[in-house]
Order: structure tokens, then C-alpha cells, then sequence
């Protein structure tokens, strides 16, 4: 699947490269070009979990919130709330005829195994139709 991937934090990083591994095609924008630079020179992020550290190169990085989204199927927008209606604003004019998910993306805090936190994703794959789990992309 054509994953686009908008925003830089933590989020953003993590479900590029979430979608990276599952063998998913990634485009990855944020809006602050200097921040991007690094992964526009070299597009691998090292990632260290609990299966020890690895590269992951991320397909496609971008400068241009419209050539992120122009091959997208699924549109991952993992940004704080405040910032969701600014993006929305810029995508609205854009022409989305690719996507076949409009996505809006609510980060959930919930109490793990031995106390620990952990965050999970809701994809609204279809307004009014519920949610699906990240985890079945």
C-alpha cells in the first residue's frame, strides 16, 4: 500500500517506520524543512526496540505536502490535536483522488502489561463506520 505519512514528532517517525517494516511504500513530509533535512540527505532511520537496532530507509521524503500525499492510498496524520486543523487546511485543497482512506489518526494512552503505558492508533478508515487498529494495515 502507498502510505503518506504527515508530521515529524515521535509519531510520525514511529508510523514511518512501522509502515516501513510492514513492506508498505512511505512517503514521510513535516513541515519544518531544516528538521528534514538530515532525512532528506540520507532517508535511514535507526531504530532501537526490543529486536535489538536496525536501518530503515524510508521510500520517499519530502519537502512538498503535495507530492506526499499525490500516490497516497492511506493518509497517516499522527500530529497533536492542535496541529490537525492546520493540516487540514493545507490538505483540503489538494486533489486526493488516490486515497481511498481519509484518515484521521487519536493516539490513545492505555495501562500495559506491568503498569507500563502504552499508545496505541484508531484509523477512521470510513466516516460513521468505526475504527480499525493500525496493527491490521
Amino acid at each position: 500500500m502507498k502510505v503518506a505519512v504527515l508530521g515529524g514528532g515521535h509519531g510520525g517517525y514511529a508510523a514511518a517506520v512501522e509502515m516501513s517494516e510492514r513492506g508498505h511504500e512511505v512517503w514521510f513530509w513535516r513541515r519544518d524543512a531544516s528538521a528534514l533535512r538530515a532525512l532528506l540527505d540520507d532517508p535511514r532511520i535507526t531504530v532501537t526496540d526490543f529486536r535489538g537496532t536496525r536501518e530503515i530507509t524510508i521510500d520517499h521524503v519530502c519537502e512538498d505536502l503535495a507530492e506526499a500525499v499525490a500516490q497516497a492510498e492511506l493518509i497517516l496524520c499522527p500530529l497533536p490535536a492542535i496541529a490537525q486543523r492546520d493540516l487540514a487546511g493545507e490538505l483540503a485543497p489538494l486533489k486526493l483522488e488516490k486515497a481511498r482512506f481519509r484518515v484521521a489518526v487519536a493516539p490513545r494512552i492505555e495501562a500495559g502489561p506491568q503498569g507500563r503505558n502504552e499508545i496505541s492508533f484508531e484509523i477512521e478508515t470510513n466516516p460513521g463506520a468505526g475504527f480499525g487498529s493500525l496493527s491490521r494495515i
